[in-house]
């Protein structure tokens, strides 16, 4: 049976998900509607979004430091930081369309932050593996809730962008719960193991889903060859172009077999980096049964 706190973080976790999900539109609005104050002036809370981004940046980083100077791995948690600080400096220049969409990472790195401390609350197994596969189904899920229900009037494709987005977000909540901490590896490799699998398999199948879709869509007729994957990309020319955008002036929309196979690769990597780490057991800590 699943502990009391396990099923208080189901609780949490679905709470977060559904109201992150179906009110992405409200909040979209929220951000865009422009309002007056005595001091600000008119403005827009859009327009304080790169402020408060820069203030959060600064705690984090302030944070991580403390944890630096009192933790483990500090060589270890220092390249991670800095390999995701890359993946982030890539996607901002190739695949981010507005400022807003920056907002991915925070929402999914809180998931998986929350995922780990209900489900590690001890740090104890560096399950990230197990915590980054459901991380990214989650993802996936508000992605296709929003793209066929919640944002319908303006999504005009389902975007393995912000996917790729949710994916580098949950990555950054488990550094932010894991890093510069001394976890024994011992009885991680089942579950690792497990998750590598799960990846694989998620990949493949969103790749068949795609041949499916497209081959069917094939077989209607003429009218649809011109775009293949009407179900999931409602204006042509979608996927595979580069479209304008008010971020960097324009922004690549990656096609979903490209899009399957990046997610796929990098959610094998992040899950098998920090393993390089775990060997090295703190002696304080308690050894974990190895029947995980």
């Amino acid at each position: 049976m699943m502990p009391r706190r396990q099923w208080l973080g189901a609780g949490v976790l679905s709470a977060w998900f559904l109201i992150t999900s179906l009110g992405h539109l409200a909040f979209s609005e929220w951000l865009l509607k422009a309002r007056t104050w005595p001091l600000l002036g008119a403005f827009r809370m859009l327009d304080l979004l790169p402020y408060a981004g820069a203030t959060l940046l600064l705690v984090i980083v302030a944070s991580q430091i403390m944890q630096a100077r009192q933790g483990t791995h500090r060589v270890a948690t220092t390249s991670l930081w800095l390999l995701w600080l890359s993946a982030v400096c890539l996607i901002d220049r190739w695949l981010i369309y507005s400022l807003p969409e920056y907002l991915h990472y925070p929402q999914y790195a809180l998931l998986a932050w929350l995922l780990a401390w209900f489900y590690d609350p001890q740090r104890h197994r560096l399950v990230i593996g197990p915590i980054l596969f459901a991380a990214t189904l989650l993802g996936v899920a508000d992605e296709v809730l929003q793209y066929r229900w919640v944002t319908i009037s303006y999504s005009n494709y389902l975007d393995y962008n912000d996917f790729l987005l949710n994916l580098v977000g949950a990555s950054a909540g488990l550094l932010l719960y894991y890093g510069f901490q001394s976890t024994p590896g011992g009885a991680t490799t089942c579950r690792h193991q497990h998750s590598l699998c799960g990846i694989t398999g998620f990949g493949l199948l969103a790749l068949c889903s795609v041949a499916v879709i497209g081959y069917s869509e094939y077989q209607r007729g003429s009218n649809h060859i011109d775009q293949p994957l009407q179900p999931i990309e409602r204006a042509s020319n979608s996927y595979g172009h580069w479209l304008r955008g008010p971020h960097r002036g324009r922004y690549y929309v990656l096609e979903p077999w490209l899009g399957t196979l990046i997610i796929t690769g990098l959610g094998m990597i992040i899950t098998l980096l920090p393993l390089s780490a775990a060997g090295k057991v703190d002696p304080r800590l308690p050894k974990e049964p190895q029947n995980i």
